[in-house]
């Protein structure tokens, strides 16, 4: 059982007109996997003077969370110190300097996107931002209608042959953000006047009442009062609730092809009346009496159109967002599966007492050899990663370097507790980073980033690697050429100084050492 939980203030909850994003949070709540909990500022179950953190504590009452998801999360003060996984949905997202804004101010880790044009953007947008985290994850959940309220509704009489619904003459950063719309307001009074055409007004963005589902119950059968519905995809292309809700009412839907799967474009046109403003006015009046005149066509296109939206309920809608919840449990636990294992050799008494005693004098030495080969890139600043019990640390100490190295297990006063997936440390930190563990990194690409991280602009990264070297079980990640597994999973602002064949005898299964330098 998922136990999930749905944060946003009452008032928003109430008066907000666009239901879709309610009902399918109501339908994932209904799943039976599902334990939902709605709260926030305005809810019985919320108290104001305290964290939100506490907050969700109390409610839960030691359960776990496996997901908060967020509606305008900047607007709830401590959203982003939430320690669970923090979600947002978003409906549009192309206005990037917001989006972001509010990604990585609310530290969102679990992105659903409703649109699949802004899933396909933002995977290249997040990438640079996220890395390859551990714990993000962006993924694609179509819109989905609630089937009970949109509905064919046969007694409703057919008032108009053409309707045109949604909001016109919205002016965004985007420009005329329903181009199509704001035409067919004023291409529908040139239809001939035997067709009885009309426009169904936007009735608003928020109502004291619309929790209560009455506009949208009423929507719904406006669109049953017609034969053919129009509507767009607007500026940004996108699949607008409406190219659900219209043929799940049983009703003909004329419009744009938005930009989406390929599949489900074409899936589209199976249903969809195609007009767009390429077409000549004479063109799509032509196309609207066809579709008027010729009844079979019509219903054609009607029973296609339901066909299609039965994938789209809210209760698909749910069945995806567990999904997305079992991916994500899948990760957090191979995760710590991985964790588990890497401290099985790391708190083996027996090789810590070889790493202490028996072997310390000899690595040591080893790593000052290294570290003087090298010494006119150390900085006075040092990190060492996957430090286990610390001589690399302690040779830096030797040339007289502020050194400190982390491991998952710490070994004070030279290693500190730490994972190099997620440094503790702040932003350019350290003049010198040296790690031989890379291939111990379960996201070597998250490795790579944090490393880079905090490392300072004109420092310098010594990395040691077994290149096609067979791993012991606690090896991960198969080093089979530098290019392709190292250098191109390094972020931009890096470059590599040199990459040299090397032998110690003291670490004699390392082959190769790279040289990488922060820009």
């Amino acid at each position: 059982m998922y136990n999930i939980v749905f944060l946003i203030s009452k008032e928003h909850y109430n008066t907000k007109m666009s239901r879709i994003r309610f009902h399918s949070i109501r339908a994932l709540f209904n799943h039976k996997q599902v334990n939902g909990i709605y709260t926030g500022p305005g809810w019985d179950n919320w108290v104001s003077t305290i964290s939100v953190q506490t907050n969700l504590d109390n409610i839960l009452k030691g359960k776990e969370c496996h997901l908060v998801i967020g509606y305008k999360p900047l607007e709830i003060s401590g959203f982003a110190d939430i320690t669970y996984n923090k979600c947002i949905r978003y409906n549009e997202m192309y206005d990037k300097e917001w989006t972001l804004k509010e990604i990585t101010e609310s530290k969102a880790n679990v992105i659903i996107c409703h649109h699949y044009n802004d899933y396909k953007e933002y995977i290249n947008i997040l990438k640079t931002i996220w890395q390859k985290e551990i714990d993000k994850c962006l993924t694609w959940v179509p819109h989905s209608a609630d089937a009970s309220i949109f509905k064919p509704k046969p007694e409703i009489e057919k008032k108009y042959d053409v309707a045109l619904v949604g909001a016109t003459n919205v002016t965004t950063m985007l420009g005329e953000h329903y181009p199509l719309r704001a035409r067919m307001s004023k291409l529908l009074r040139l239809m001939p006047s035997q067709y009885r055409c009309g426009v169904i007004p936007h009735v608003g963005g928020s109502h004291s009442d619309a929790y209560t589902d009455k506009y949208a119950i009423d929507f719904a059968d406006k669109i049953n009062s017609a034969k053919i519905i129009i509507t767009d995809s607007g500026a940004p292309k996108s699949r607008f609730g409406k190219y659900i809700e219209v043929p799940m009412c049983g009703v003909a839907l004329a419009g744009d092809v938005y930009d989406d799967h390929p599949r489900d474009v074409e899936l589209l046109k199976s249903f969809l009346i195609d007009i767009n403003m390429q077409m000549s006015d004479q063109e799509i009046i032509k196309k609207l009496i066809y579709y008027l005149e010729n009844n079979n066509e019509r219903e054609e296109k009607v029973k296609a159109g339901i066909e299609y939206t039965k994938d789209f309920t809210q209760e698909r809608y749910a069945e995806r967002c567990v999904n997305v919840l079992t991916i994500l449990q899948k990760q957090k636990n191979k995760y710590i599966e991985y964790i588990n294992l890497q401290k099985e050799k790391t708190t083996d008494p027996v090789r810590r007492e070889k790493w202490l005693n028996g072997e310390w004098l000899s690595k040591l030495g080893g790593f000052k050899k290294v570290f003087n080969k090298h010494v006119d890139y150390i900085g006075n600043e040092c990190l060492c990663i996957g430090a286990r019990t610390g001589q690399e640390v302690q040779a830096l100490i030797d040339l007289n370097k502020n050194a400190i190295g982390i491991d998952l297990v710490a070994c004070e006063p030279l290693v500190v507790k730490g994972d190099f997936h997620d440094l503790s440390f702040d932003d350019e930190s350290f003049d010198f980073i040296f790690s031989n563990v890379l291939d111990h990194a379960l996201y070597p690409s998250k490795f790579c980033s944090e490393m880079i991280r905090v490392l300072k602009p004109g420092g310098i990264v010594l990395l040691h690697l077994q290149v096609n070297v067979p791993n012991d079980k606690y090896g991960v990640f198969d080093i089979k050429d530098p290019q392709t597994d190292v250098f191109n999973r390094l972020p931009n602002n890096t470059e590599v100084v040199k990459l040299n064949n090397i032998f110690y005898e003291e670490f004699n299964t390392f082959n190769k050492e790279v040289l990488i330098k922060k820009i």
